[in-house]
């Protein structure tokens, strides 16, 4: 099973290895940037994690709006009520949380 951070991730276009000590190589169309597991930071760092608000700002047209505040993190549908009311404790986590779970739900609308 991905952890959030994993999955976040490879939302955001990141192709992530095994945590493992010997280095794989895939022949792509493409250059991917790679990350092994334990170099993913989105749930300590506000530079890893504002990128990934960025990007579900700029979904579809900026269909989605990511509010934070203090006590709470909210992700609406743009006209609609939100569609995720995150409170934790502080802002980072109140975010990151948020993140990861409006990636899940917008996984199973992509399907």
């Amino acid at each position: 099973m991905k952890s959030d951070n994993e999955l976040i991730a490879e939302f955001m276009g990141l192709l992530v290895f095994p945590n493992t000590e010997e280095m794989q190589a895939y022949p792509l169309d493409k250059l991917i940037e790679w990350v092994y597991p334990y170099q993913i930071k989105y749930y300590e760092s506000w530079d890893w994690l504002m990128p990934v608000v960025e990007k579900i700002d700029n979904l579809n047209d900026g269909k989605y709006i990511v509010t934070i505040e203090p006590m709470i993190t909210i992700i609406s549908n743009m006209g609609e009520a939100p569609i995720f009311e995150i409170p934790f404790s502080n802002r980072l986590q109140n975010t990151y949380k948020a993140v990861v779970e409006f990636i899940k739900w917008y996984n199973l609308q992509e399907t």
